[in-house]
C-alpha cells in the first residue's frame, strides 16, 4: 500500500521535493496508521493518523494529527474526505486516542474540517524578535549537526521543557530523528545556547530566508537565555529582525468520557454536561455527571432531572472549546 499511497501523495502535493517524499515514506509512515479508500482497485484518498503524546492538565494523552490527507484530482468533491475522516475518526477512538489534530492549508480547508467538527485550538500567531542591546551576553553558541547524540540531546531538552507546560504536543525521540533530517532537507541549522560551554540554556531551529530569518522552534530555560539567544542569532546572520510563525491548529474530541475524567479531576466543578451532535463516534454524545472530581456517563438520561446541578449542553465542538479554554494549546516542529 505504501507506494499506492507515496503516488497519490506526488500526484496531490506536487510542491513536495522528492527528498521531502521519500524521508516521510521512508520514517513517518505506516500501513498501519493509514486510512484509504478504493474505487476501482485503485486508491483515491488516504490519509495518515500520525500518534503524538500530549500534555493535557498535567497528564500526557495520546493523540493523532491528520497528515497527508488528499484525494485524487479525478475523484474531488464526491465526499470521499468526509467518508475517511469518519473512518479515521472511529479507528482512533477504537485505538484509544483522545484528541484528533490537524493543520488546515487554508481557509478553505478551515470551512472543511469545520463540518467535521474541527475547532481552532491552536491559535495561529506571528512573533516578530529584535535585538536587544542591553543584555548581557552569558552564553556560548553551537551549530548541531543531527548527529545520534545531538538528537538525543534536542530531544531531551525540549521534551522535557515542554512536558511541564499543559496542552503541548511532545516530539519523540523517533520523531525528532525525522524532524531534524527534514529540518537539514530545507536548508536550515540548529543552535544550542551553552552555559559554561556545558549547560544546555536554549535549542533553536533557523532558517535563512533572503533577508529574513525564520526561527521554526526557540526553546530556552528562561527569558534571558531567550533574548541572549536572540541577540546571538541576529548578528550572526546579520539582520535585524527574526520572525516565527505558530500554525493554526485544528482540534477534535474523540473521547469525551476519558477527557471529562481528566477535567472533573484537574477541575473543582459540580455539573451536568449533556453532550450531543456527533454522528460519527455516537458514544461521545450523552449525560455526563462531573463531581468530586469524578465524571461518570449516566446509562438512563431521564436520571438527569434527579440531580440539583448546572446543566449545560454542548456541541462535540463545543465540547472541544470547553475543554481546551483554560489552556494554551501550541504545536510545532510538525510536518505540514
Amino acid at each position: 500500500m505504501r507506494e499506492e499511497v507515496k503516488e497519490l501523495w506526488k500526484i496531490c502535493f506536487p510542491e513536495d521535493s522528492d527528498e521531502f517524499v521519500e524521508l516521510y515514506f521512508s520514517s513517518r509512515y505506516t500501513d498501519d496508521i493509514t486510512s484509504v479508500i478504493n474505487k476501482g482497485g485503485k486508491i483515491v484518498s488516504a490519509l495518515q493518523r500520525v500518534p503524538y503524546p500530549m500534555t493535557y492538565k498535567g497528564y500526557i494523552v495520546p493523540i493523532s494529527y491528520i497528515s497527508g490527507a488528499c484525494t485524487h484530482p479525478s475523484k474531488r468533491s464526491l465526499g470521499l474526505m468526509t467518508t475517511l475522516l469518519k473512518d479515521a475518526h472511529k479507528t482512533m477512538y477504537n485505538e484509544g486516542v483522545l484528541f484528533s489534530t490537524l493543520i488546515p492549508a487554508n481557509e478553505g480547508l478551515i470551512k472543511f474540517y469545520k463540518k467535521s467538527y474541527y475547532t481552532i485550538g491552536f491559535k495561529p500567531k506571528e512573533e516578530v524578535f529584535e535585538n536587544n542591546n542591553h543584555i548581557h551576553q552569558t552564553l556560548s553558541f553551537k551549530a548541531l549537526e543531527p548527529t545520534e547524540s545531538n538528537i538525543e540531546l534536542i530531544y531531551k531538552f525540549i521534551y522535557n521543557h515542554n512536558l511541564k507546560k499543559s496542552s503541548h504536543i511532545l516530539h519523540t525521540l523517533e520523531d525528532m530523528n525525522v524532524i531534524t533530517a527534514d529540518h537539514k532537507l530545507s536548508g536550515g541549522e540548529i543552535w544550542a545556547g551553552l552555559y559554561d560551554n556545558k549547560e544546555v540554556r536554549s535549542i533553536v531551529f533557523t532558517i535563512k530566508e533572503d533577508n529574513k530569518l525564520l526561527i521554526k522552534e526557540i526553546v530556552t530555560t528562561d527569558d534571558n537565555a531567550q533574548k541572549e539567544t536572540i541577540n546571538f542569532l541576529l548578528n550572526h546572520y546579520n539582520t535585524n529582525s527574526a520572525y516565527q510563525v505558530h500554525p493554526c491548529g485544528m482540534t477534535r474530541v474523540i473521547n469525551a468520557l476519558e477527557l471529562l475524567k481528566i477535567y472533573a479531576h484537574r477541575n473543582n466543578t459540580e455539573c451536568i454536561i449533556e453532550v450531543f451532535g456527533d454522528d460519527t463516534i455516537a458514544k461521545n454524545n450523552g449525560v455526563y455527571i462531573l463531581s468530586q472530581g469524578k465524571c461518570q456517563k449516566l446509562k438512563e438520561t431521564s436520571d438527569k432531572e434527579n440531580l440539583c446541578f448546572k446543566h449545560v449542553k454542548l456541541s462535540i465542538t463545543e465540547l472541544t472549546e470547553f475543554l481546551l479554554q483554560e489552556e494554551e494549546p501550541y504545536m510545532s516542529l510538525m510536518l505540514n
